[in-house]
């Protein structure tokens, strides 16, 4: 998270309840206002400090409602461990005393993807219990579209953070020089390191879950509309995961809603997903799906096309070793009236930003491209 997205409280008033924040980042605003209603008010906000005003309620006894005690605590950011779309996460160290014996606590906080947070848990019955419950609100968040985090904290042996702390200090301090293969430099692959040891050192807890709705720009559904209209290809690049990525290209006019295809009594467009890990099994499924296709023929009246949905790590599979297959399955002929109609055949890829994937692969996703477009030539000029 940039520094200037962080949420700050903007007014602070003689009740807690009555802050306001500010920032350029509507997720911040939504976590920190989410934070409030919980009765945990962010009520300052430093480079290196944060200042929580908390509320706990008691339960009270037969036919009692109980009572409520406020405090405030003081919590020292002694690190951040910055979002990337390799990582999928970020993560806060802190310090603060612990108000019954006085010693120094330190903490892990990390926030990011679920697949990428939930990997991190420590095993256990405690852990397996709290991913049963908070799985099916993750699975409900994403139908309705909205962008899912996990939240998970732990508390750290102050001599191994010390430890840590030095290491991470020489990571810093490492030249860096020219950049890999995989487009990392000496001091990134050393400080990335450290970032794995510790928020994947044991010890991690799950503490909750949130979904965060991403709205559209206006106009962006309707440009995207006339875009298919003019008989131009759009594909869908997206960090989200599969379910959140099928809603919101339904919601951009991208893939088919299946309540207003029945309503305009169409044809349902077939949604072909290729979500693999290796070679063999994605293989498997662009070969189903190459034998659904063939011979399917499109246009005004006899259905709406197909929606391919491949999430990053079978993309990467397919340029490498299936682009032929994969243009294939990507391009369509256009017959009759369709060369006035829609493109029948849309692309979405989930879990993949391609400005931070390897440097092979952007390379592999641009000479695709170049192939794709005199695959498409020669198919034409066949037909």
């Amino acid at each position: 998270m940039d520094r200037k997205e962080r949420a700050v409280p903007a007014l602070t008033s003689a009740s807690a309840q009555s802050v306001v924040y500010a920032s350029s980042s509507p997720d911040e605003l939504a976590l920190v206002d989410a934070a409030k209603r919980c009765g945990i008010v962010l009520i300052k906000r430093e480079r290196t400090a944060v200042t929580l005003h908390l509320t706990t309620k008691t339960a009270g006894g037969a036919g009692g409602s109980g009572s409520a005690s406020a405090f405030t605590e003081s919590y020292t950011v002694l690190h951040t461990l910055e979002f990337s779309s390799d990582r999928k996460r970020m993560s806060v160290v802190t310090s603060h005393s612990d108000p019954k014996t006085g010693a120094t606590v330190y903490t892990l906080w990390c926030k990011g993807a679920d697949d990428k947070i939930l990997e991190r848990l420590t095993p256990g019955a405690d852990t397996n219990q709290r991913v049963a419950y908070f799985r099916p609100v993750l699975d409900r968040y994403a139908r309705h579209g909205l962008r899912t985090l996990c939240y998970a904290m732990k508390v750290l042996d102050e001599k191994w953070y010390t430890e840590w702390a030095e290491t991470l200090r020489v990571a810093n301090t490492t030249v860096s020089g020219a950049a890999g293969a995989d487009g990392l430099t000496a001091r990134e692959v050393a400080v990335n390191k450290c970032y794995e040891a510790i928020e994947s050192g044991g010890g991690l807890q799950l503490i909750g879950v949130s979904g965060i709705e991403d709205r559209l720009q206006d106009g962006v559904g309707e440009t995207i509309t006339q875009l298919r209209r003019a008989g131009i290809k759009v594909w869908m690049l997206t960090g989200d995961k599969y379910q959140t990525a099928v809603e919101i290209s339904r919601s951009c006019g991208l893939i088919d809603n299946p309540s207003a295809v029945v309503q305009a009594q169409h044809q349902p467009q077939l949604q072909l997903s290729i979500i693999g890990t290796d070679r063999d099994s994605v293989w498997s499924q662009l070969q189903a799906h190459l034998d659904t296709t063939a011979g399917l023929s499109f246009g005004r009246g006899r259905g709406s096309g197909y929606a391919v949905v491949i999430d990053g790590v079978s993309l990467a599979i397919c340029l490498q070793h299936f682009a032929p297959q994969f243009a294939d399955l990507t391009y369509v002929i256009p017959t009759g009236e369709q060369f006035r109609s829609e493109p029948n055949v849309l692309v979405v890829v989930s879990c993949c930003v391609l400005s931070r994937v390897c440097r092979t692969d952007r390379m592999r996703f641009r000479s695709f491209a170049v192939e794709l477009h005199h695959h498409k030539k020669q198919m034409s000029c066949s037909s």
